[in-house]
């Protein structure tokens, strides 16, 4: 019978060989050993990865989860080049992917790849409705103002400095951008309606005309324009003169005669406003002359600075109507000065000097007592005065900072400043009916007169003498108010 001694195994491995181990197996208290052949550990195994061909984007579209959205068949971490956020530029791109599995003993790292089709943008063109031109007139940047989201060149079709035809035109741009990799070019259009072109009235001669009948011909007017055709209509706007008048023009002529047949009825002073049109086109400009009928008893003056006419008529209250050098008219008011203005004179001194306007001094109809009222040529009423001493007037001129008026009710000829002060009236024999002021050596009035005056249906006559009438012209001449 064996000794009762505790057994035990004494296990060694030595390492025979690549891949093969020998492990030595005994127990203790004798005996021999045994020696058994070990299996090699299993190599790692590479993950599987899924990655599908992602969508194509399009430029400036930033990478994400979209596009990088790889799996694997292992836990891990996945690494992409590029990354996301990146903007990959137009064209077929590479993405690739590291993946680093969690178990690296049991599974090695793996990569991938996808191609990626990266779309060009398309630039954003921002190109206004350009609003309607004249024909005639040349295009310009103003319709051909095309704008784009990102830099680039624009060709215009048609090009600036073409003269469309009348109509409703097309208008074309394609715009190239710098950078023609990432971007796409951009062709657009837009309409531009082509109105017929206007002629414009630049001149009317006479600037008026006064006839003393009520049926008359005016004869002649010419007018010129610019722009102007055969065919053109000549309107009068004011509707006195009808029916419009068709005119006919040889090739480049640029103004024509105009006679006009003035109806038969009661008329007043006014501006008479002529307007040209192509066929079926808008009006140009209008053009005014003043026109004064039978009986009217209009007053006219021009400024000796701006050339402005004005006009005033016996028959109109509170009003004085002006036409510009260019046709324009207008109308100054004496509202609230219960006044009918009947008398006119420009004066080329007082005023707003500032603006170079002259004073205009208009005084009141056959009232008692007269007024005398002095504007500016804008209309605003610089002072106002009543010469007490007068009855009634029959003239009024200003020249230099006075003004001179005449009444031959009472034989008297008032002298004053433009500012209204200063006033006095000199008594003169015989009728004092008109008066005119000039600049000579000193500032002069003359007055015309005569030796009759009715008051009461009777003629009578005032006595004078040659010492009276120092001047061949039966008047009065006053030096800065003397005589």
């Amino acid at each position: 019978m064996r000794s009762n001694v505790a057994a035990y195994v004494l296990s060694i491995a030595y390492t025979l060989g690549v891949g093969v181990v020998m492990t030595l197996t005994g127990c203790s208290g004798g005996g021999g050993g045994v020696a058994q052949k070990q299996p090699p550990p299993a190599p790692a195994t590479t993950p599987t990865i899924t990655w599908a061909t992602p969508a194509a984007i399009t430029y400036g579209t930033a990478l994400s989860g979209t596009q990088l959205d790889a799996t694997a068949s292992a836990p891990g971490t996945f690494v992409y080049n590029p990354a996301a956020g990146a903007t990959p530029n137009a064209g077929t791109q590479t993405l690739s992917v590291t993946f680093t599995p969690t178990d690296t003993t049991t599974y090695t790292t793996a990569t991938a790849s996808v191609k990626l089709v990266v779309n060009q943008a398309t630039p954003t063109v921002t190109w206004p409705t350009p609003a309607d031109i004249i024909a005639g007139a040349a295009l310009t940047s103003t319709q051909l103002d095309a704008t784009a989201s990102v830099p680039g060149t624009f060709v215009y079709n048609p090009a600036a400095g073409t003269i469309l035809a009348q109509g409703t035109q097309s208008l074309f741009v394609s715009f190239t951008p710098t950078d023609a990799t990432d971007y796409a070019s951009v062709t657009t259009s837009v309409k531009l309606i082509v109105d017929p072109s206007v002629p414009t009235i630049t001149g009317l001669t006479p600037r008026y005309v006064a006839l003393d009948t009520f049926k008359f011909f005016v004869s002649p007017y010419v007018i010129t324009c610019a722009g102007c055709e055969n065919g053109d209509i000549l309107n009068d706007a004011s509707g006195l003169f009808t029916p419009s008048i068709t005119l006919s023009l040889t090739p480049g002529e640029t103004s024509f005669g105009l006679t006009l047949q003035w109806q038969q009825g009661t008329y007043e002073p006014w501006f008479d406003t002529w307007e040209i049109q192509h066929p079926g086109g808008p009006y140009g400009n209008q053009w005014s002359f003043a026109f004064l009928g039978s009986g009217s008893q209009s007053t006219l003056a021009v400024s000796p600075t701006t050339g402005t006419l004005f006009q005033v008529a016996q028959a109109e209250s509170q009003a004085v109507h002006t036409l510009k050098t260019d046709g324009t008219t207008g109308v100054l008011s004496a509202s609230g000065m219960n006044v009918t203005p009947n008398l006119l004179a420009v004066d080329d001194v007082t005023g707003d000097l500032a603006d170079g306007n002259p004073s205009v001094v208009y005084s009141s109809s056959d009232i008692i007592p007269s007024a005398v009222i002095v504007f500016d040529e804008s209309g605003n009423r610089l002072c106002y005065f009543e010469p007490s001493n007068m009855t009634t007037m029959s003239s009024v001129a200003a020249k230099g900072g006075y003004m001179v008026f005449t009444d031959p009710a009472d034989n008297l000829v008032g002298i004053g400043k433009m500012d209204c002060s200063g006033y006095h009236s000199i008594s003169v024999a015989g009728q004092p009916w008109a008066v005119a002021m000039v600049n000579g050596a000193e500032l002069d009035a003359y007055v015309l007169s005569r030796d009759t005056w009715s008051s009461d249906g009777n003629r009578h006559r005032v006595p004078r003498t040659r010492a009276d009438l120092p001047n061949p012209c039966n008047g009065w001449r006053f030096r800065n108010g003397r005589t």
